[in-house]
């Protein structure tokens, strides 16, 4: 089972709990309202489905670290910010995701080269004037790390993009997931995980104001 939400970022801010206050309070002033728009909306969201008091959600959300539940039972969090949306996934297996706006200046191209592997360089050499596979690699590669890094530390270039059988490999590990990655209104969207033999694709739930 897989859940994802698409969450304006000019959506009002929710509760937090105490510790999250005091993580809030070491960050600059953009960086703590991204911090607490996303953890107000993970508990608030995650309340509905576990249909506890937000308040009560097992939550461990320090700044720039995985998050998780305390509890295994609640399944696993991944969480990925772009200019103007959150998007929060929850499963019942260990997943990685990602978002990026698609109007994102072409720069992301010359980003994507630093992290390429030589077998992907036809993906930016045949899109010269497009920004579809940059954001396709960065969205699927960021995934991947996400989808790992509570258990090694990865990086964006340790991971290969196979688009044909939608599938990455870490050359370091030889660990293979599958991913997803599709195009929600302005966001190109990557998924990543394991087994999607145990996923359904979801339904997207867009909160907005």
């Amino acid at each position: 089972m897989l859940k994802l939400w698409v969450v304006y970022k000019n959506t009002p801010l929710k509760f937090i709990s105490n510790q999250e206050i005091k993580w809030s309070q070491e960050l600059s002033n953009l960086r703590k309202r991204e911090y607490i728009h996303s953890r107000s909306y993970i508990r608030y969201l995650i309340s509905f489905l576990v249909e506890i008091d937000p308040r009560k959600i097992p939550l461990h959300a320090p700044p720039s670290q995985p998050i998780k539940f305390l509890d295994d039972k609640f399944g696993f969090l991944s969480i990925s910010h772009c200019k103007d949306c959150l998007l929060i996934a929850w499963s019942k297996i260990p997943i990685g995701v990602d978002v990026e706006n698609i109007n994102r200046s072409k720069n992301i191209k010359k980003i994507t080269r630093k992290f390429v592997n030589i077998s992907e360089n036809y993906l930016l050499d045949n899109d010269e004037n497009s920004n579809f596979y940059p954001i396709k690699l960065w969205t699927v590669k960021e995934a991947a790390v996400k989808w790992k890094s509570s258990q090694n530390k990865n990086f964006l270039n340790d991971w290969i993009c196979n688009f044909k059988d939608n599938n990455v490999l870490n050359f370091k590990t030889n660990e293979r997931a599958s991913f997803y990655s599709f195009k929600f209104i302005d966001w190109q969207i990557a998924i990543v995980s394991k087994n999607f033999s145990y996923i359904d694709f979801p339904i997207i739930c867009l909160v907005k104001n």
